[in-house]
């Protein structure tokens, strides 16, 4: 497989002396990468405002993506940002609903933004212990254990998909994530009657609302109801 070429450049600050000069070595503006492969240009952080470590981290990237520092025959140095755009098509394309492939598309790029600050850039760098450290910092994130859950089975998704299309060896094992908290039910026949009995009294005579207000209440209950 041949190595792209990878270009450092500097982004500077708008009061960076520097500004007119994107390859000056002498500020301390944030380092970038650019590279073409596959005919698509592709643009990345290096994260940090040292040449010299960009250099580093370009060598690092250029052996990713020339396949050097993997094994197995079924690498493929696909990037994990053209991945993800491969994996949400393939999602669009199933009729998954918008709301769902915005989870994805978030959720995902969390995680490849993640991986970049680790000097990652491949599909085939998502290890178990990468993966294990990046879900560290779930319980701030996501402090229901049920969406933890739900997380990570789209993250499950998503590297089975990348097996499935051989970038990835093997599909790192998740450990299990307990729910500890009940699931929101819907109410029973009872309890819906008793909350449509309770409109009238609620919203009806009284100075706070509109004539009307009873009405519109109970309206919207029934269509949240009905509509699920």
């Amino acid at each position: 497989m041949a190595t792209p070429v990878i270009t450092v450049f500097v982004r500077h600050t708008a009061r960076c002396k520097y500004a007119g000069d994107e390859f000056s070595k002498r500020c301390n503006c944030r380092k970038h990468f650019r590279w073409t492969q596959n005919g698509k240009q592709h643009r990345r952080q290096a994260g940090t405002r040292s040449w010299a470590e960009a250099d580093e981290i370009k060598r690092r990237l250029e052996d990713q993506l020339a396949g050097r520092v993997l094994s197995g025959p079924s690498n493929d140095a696909r990037t994990l940002a053209d991945a993800i755009e491969v994996f949400k098509a393939d999602k669009k394309s199933q009729g998954v609903s918008e709301g769902v492939l915005n989870k994805y598309a978030r959720e995902l790029d969390r995680l490849r933004r993640f991986t970049e600050t680790k000097g990652l850039f491949t599909v085939a760098g998502l290890s178990r212990e990468l993966i294990i450290s990046y879900q560290a910092g779930w319980d701030t994130l996501y402090p229901s254990s049920n969406t933890r859950q739900q997380v990570q089975a789209r993250l499950k998704h998503f590297l089975r998909f990348c097996y499935d299309n051989k970038w990835l060896e093997r599909v790192p094992r998740l450990s299990t994530i307990k729910g500890d908290e009940a699931p929101t039910l819907p109410l029973t026949a009872p309890e819906y009657e008793k909350l449509l009995a309770t409109i009238p009294d609620t919203f009806s005579g009284h100075h706070r609302f509109a004539p009307g207000k009873a009405a519109s209440v109970r309206a919207l209950v029934q269509l949240m109801r009905w509509s699920g």
